[in-house]
């Protein structure tokens, strides 16, 4: 079994009623959660010119888990999970959503696929991974000798 970091987020509906169904959905595809950070609420992200009733803030957590699935087998359920949790596909980016989920680890690997890319690329610049993940994984870098997850979190802008 593969250890892995997912994070998720919500931020319509029972947002966290939306994060515990996406646990237990989880767990019915094969992943084995093994810890799971405190809940944190965060500001809503936004692409310039999104419209204001999109700036609903985020509950997110990061869970650690085990699993046999493979890297792409993991990504396609969750694509399930979150379209049974009411993501609806090609949304523009950053859009509210009830769920979303992401494979921040998948083990020690790195993959770098149109599909995939992990670690996720954009850990070291978002608090809303860092802050929860730092409560699970402080020294785990980020890549491959790069900064770990506690220095990435300390060189966060105020």
């Amino acid at each position: 079994m593969e250890t892995i970091y997912l994070g998720l987020g919500s931020n319509l509906g029972e947002r966290r009623g939306q994060l515990r169904a996406a646990l237990v959905a989880l767990t019915r595809c094969g992943v084995v959660t093994t810890r799971v950070a405190p809940v944190i609420e965060t500001e809503a992200l936004l692409l310039p010119g999104s419209p204001p009733s999109w700036k609903v803030p985020f509950l997110n957590t990061v869970l650690e888990a085990r699993t046999r699935l493979s890297p792409v087998e993991l990504l396609s359920a969750i694509k399930r999970i979150e379209q049974a949790l009411g993501r609806e596909p090609g949304l523009p980016r950053w859009a509210p959503r009830p769920i979303d989920i992401d494979i921040l680890f998948y083990g020690c690997e790195r993959i770098d696929t149109p599909e995939l890319t992990v670690p996720h690329p954009e850990i070291g610049v978002r608090d809303f991974v860092l802050t929860p993940l730092l409560q699970l994984a402080p020294g785990k870098p980020l890549l491959p000798g790069g900064q770990t997850v506690r220095q990435a979190w300390l060189d966060l802008p105020e």
